[in-house]
């Protein structure tokens, strides 16, 4: 979703195995911010397939943290012969109605929060989203804050980030047949672990793995762990994948 917290995930450790293509969405990261593009999950789909076609990318597995994750779901609905395997990693999709869906509704928030985007924010929100408090340096902080600094970065933010309330992707979950890993962790405070078992049970071809040491961002928190599992996961046969 942005370039910071999509680096781990392209390691050298799966470089090694696999081609890996990392990239900002529209509207994060360092990517253009324009107000009238479409920032709705379907649009971040033909977003992706356009990225793909661009490379002439035939069809990938698609790994996706938070929002990331319910724009992989709708890249399987939407375009499902371009995604062989899908990793969702505490995947948005089932948001429903919890304290962080209530704030991306209130578009007075954008306004209010503004003047103090800096590092003492940014820290307060990584605290949120982190279990693991070691790796929250200054560095990282730092590198989470700069791209929020550019101009309609906020106003993106939230046009984004409401779209994952849309509940026309919710309904169609049980459609999807791909082989999909779902990697979480328990301490979640913005996404709570029953979506992760939702997940699992619509999902028929899937596979659950449970981080105890993470939060919102397990490929921050423990990407070791994450690479392994992915790893694994891409290794494994599955009939049709």
């Amino acid at each position: 979703r942005d370039q910071l917290f999509i680096s781990r995930i392209k390691s050298d450790y799966l470089a090694e195995h696999f081609k890996v293509y990392a990239l900002d969405l529209k509207g994060f990261g360092y990517s253009s911010k324009l107000l009238d593009e479409d920032y709705t999950v379907d649009g971040y789909a033909d977003f992706v397939k356009s990225f793909m076609d661009k490379l002439e990318i035939k069809n990938a597995s698609l790994a996706g943290n938070s929002m990331g994750g319910a724009i992989s779901l709708a890249m399987c609905l939407k375009y499902p012969h371009y995604v062989n395997k899908l990793i969702l990693i505490n995947s948005a999709g089932f948001l429903g109605k919890t304290w962080i869906s209530k704030i991306i509704r209130r578009k007075l928030f954008i306004s209010s929060v503004r003047p103090f985007v800096g590092k003492r924010l940014s820290k307060m929100i990584l605290n949120l989203l982190c279990y693991n408090k070691k790796i929250i340096t200054d560095h990282i902080v730092e590198e989470y804050i700069k791209p929020y600094r550019q101009k309609n970065t906020l106003k993106t933010f939230f046009l984004a980030t409401k779209a994952v309330l849309d509940k026309t992707l919710l309904y169609r979950i049980k459609e999807i047949q791909h082989p999909c890993l779902i990697i979480w962790g328990i301490h979640d405070k913005v996404i709570p672990l029953k979506n992760a078992k939702r997940f699992h049970k619509e999902i028929k071809n899937s596979q659950l793995e449970l981080l105890e040491d993470c939060g919102h961002l397990p490929q921050e928190e423990s990407p070791e762990k994450v690479n392994q599992l992915i790893r694994i996961f891409k290794d494994k046969s599955f009939p049709n994948a």
